[in-house]
């Protein structure tokens, strides 16, 4: 970072700073862990816990990045540990699997163990249950495995087990917390490709119900165990919800001082991954998810014209104006242009030296609308029908074999009363096309065979300021809903001078043009370099609006 950018980004952070638990918090629990490791690698003393509590607490230091000796001992342990149950071996999957380590052996247990209802239970031949099913499939996408043989019934099953509430348990009667904020989790994994946003948020949606007033999460009570689960659910789904704040609150309150929940191995395992989700950074911009507003798409400007949960790099139409920022992103219609009368037509077509070169103009009410002379280039007026109906053409309509239209000519047709449509043509001789309201043209009546896409329309032309009608008197590209005198140090172009456009200025502070930082609008006085000069602009201008 250049020397010049430091003085403003410690004032920007200083005064934007949102309070939050610690670094050292998440690290005295790191630490508490390390130092309460056996001789043998393992943690906890009861022979019935030991391989749990170990998981936990090898996953949690891994996650703080505390890889060193006790990290590694505590692998060994797992990997050498005799265990069976879908349970015990995909924890040792996520485990070794997250070390980058060989787990094809554990992982082909896991798959002879899937019943024919799509679940697992304890083990090969035990009967599925929601349980063993959430922790199959967080180790399936722990290992990457890719097979949707295994996927799809794994996800029914799962999804079909859900209760009316929304909620997930071991029976119809008996709710969980700890078991639907596990499955939430092993579902999210998911959801890109299999759509499971229904499951999801309505099991999220009970979930949220179970909080209580301390911000932790349980049936009755606040426990670190449910509290974890459920944080690391909301993180995997929605990491903006204002509940996890309230959760990470809790858990701050339960540490104790010497990193520790309770003394307790387990809890203090599940509380350092818990508190470490405040600094959870999927995109890598510097901003912790949980304040992020594109948490998957990289954008440390955290910039957002319409103050929705949606920042600008994530929103497709960041004025909320109907027009999309980008443009394009429409499939071409299936609905079909219906034509009365058939009133004028002008084409980007050539002259054609044959006199016989005509497109016919029809109906499906069979009415004859009109004949385009490719030759004359104009109408030759058809009659008209008394009621709309769908529109087509035919190319070559006295087969002359004289006509050969390259894709992307266009005709325009003045219709009904001095309605316009734009029909875009694809690569033909002759033939049939049928015509949908967008100009789009199919070879088929149903437009189901597509021949020539309507062009996708332009992106808006003041992505920040809400304009629908997108005019554009100058026609320079530029909208006149924005087309106003610039302020000098506005730098997002929202019309004043203030937080944001500071922290741009200091941001890109200390580039040159040509560098990957460089922002040609924080270059107030044009020089090429964003510099002293350009800061001591920027302070004439600081606080004026319009």
């Amino acid at each position: 970072m250049s020397p010049k950018k430091l003085p403003i980004m410690l004032l920007i952070l200083a005064s934007t700073a949102a309070p939050l638990s610690t670094r050292a918090d998440v690290i005295t629990a790191g630490l508490y862990l390390e130092s309460t490791q056996s001789a043998n690698g393992s943690w906890g003393s009861a022979p019935e816990t030991v391989y749990v509590e170990t998981v936990e607490a090898v996953m949690a230091l891994d996650q703080l990045g505390m890889t060193g000796t006790a990290y590694h001992a505590g692998l060994a342990f797992i990997r050498d540990e005799d265990i069976r149950g879908v349970q015990d071996i995909a924890r040792r999957v996520g485990a070794m699997a997250t070390a980058g380590e060989e787990v094809s052996e554990d992982l082909a247990l896991i798959l002879a163990a899937q019943n024919g209802d799509g679940g697992w239970g304890f083990d090969h031949g035990y009967v599925s249950d929601i349980y063993h099913s959430a922790w199959a499939l967080l180790a399936l996408h722990a290992a990457g495995t890719t097979d949707a043989n295994v996927f799809n019934p794994g996800i029914a099953y799962c999804t079909s087990a859900q209760l009316a509430s929304g909620a997930f348990g071991m029976d119809a009667s008996h709710e969980s917390v700890y078991l639907t904020a596990l499955v939430v989790r092993a579902l999210s994994g998911y959801n890109a490709a299999y759509d499971l946003d229904g499951s999801l948020n309505a099991a999220l949606s009970w979930l949220l119900q179970q909080q209580q007033a301390d911000g932790g999460f349980g049936l009755a009570g606040s426990s670190v165990f449910e509290t974890v689960e459920c944080l690391l659910a909301l993180m995997a789904v929605d990491p903006s919800r204002p509940e996890i704040l309230s959760a990470l609150a809790y858990l701050e309150a339960n540490q104790g001082q010497d990193g520790s929940f309770a003394g307790d191995i387990y809890a203090t395992a599940l509380g350092a991954k818990g508190l470490y989700v405040q600094v959870w950074d999927n995109d890598w911009d510097g901003v912790p998810d949980m304040f992020d507003n594109c948490w998957l798409v990289s954008n440390s400007a955290q910039l957002n014209c319409d103050d929705d949960p949606l920042g600008n790099a994530c929103d497709p139409d960041d004025d909320n104006d109907g027009v999309p920022d980008e443009g394009g992103g429409v499939a071409p219609s299936t609905t079909g242009l219906l034509v009365r009368d058939v009133e004028d037509c002008a084409s980007s077509l050539p002259v054609n030296a044959n006199d016989q070169s005509f497109i016919y103009f029809g109906n499906f009410n069979s009415t004859a609308l009109g004949w385009y002379s490719l030759y004359n280039q104009m109408l030759f007026d058809g009659a008209s029908d008394t009621t709309a109906a769908g529109f087509y053409l035919y190319v070559d309509a006295n087969d002359c074999g004289c006509i050969d239209i390259a894709a992307g000519e266009s005709l325009t047709l003045t219709y009904d009363g001095g309605l316009v449509a734009d029909i875009f043509l694809p690569s033909i001789t002759a033939g049939y096309l049928f015509v949908a309201d967008d100009g789009s043209t199919y070879w088929d009546s149903g437009l189901t065979s597509l021949a020539q896409a309507s062009p996708q329309q332009p992106g808006d032309n003041c992505p920040c300021t809400p304009n629908p009608d997108q005019l554009d008197s100058d026609g320079d590209g530029v909208g006149d809903a924005c087309q106003g005198l610039i302020i000098t140090g506005d730098i997002d172009r929202d019309g004043d001078v203030d937080g944001m456009d500071l922290f741009l200025l200091a941001f890109s502070s200390g580039t040159v043009s040509g560098e990957p930082l460089y922002d040609p609008a924080a270059d107030l006085d044009e020089d090429g370099d964003i510099d002293n000069d350009d800061i001591i602009l920027f302070t004439t201008s600081f606080g004026i609006s319009p």
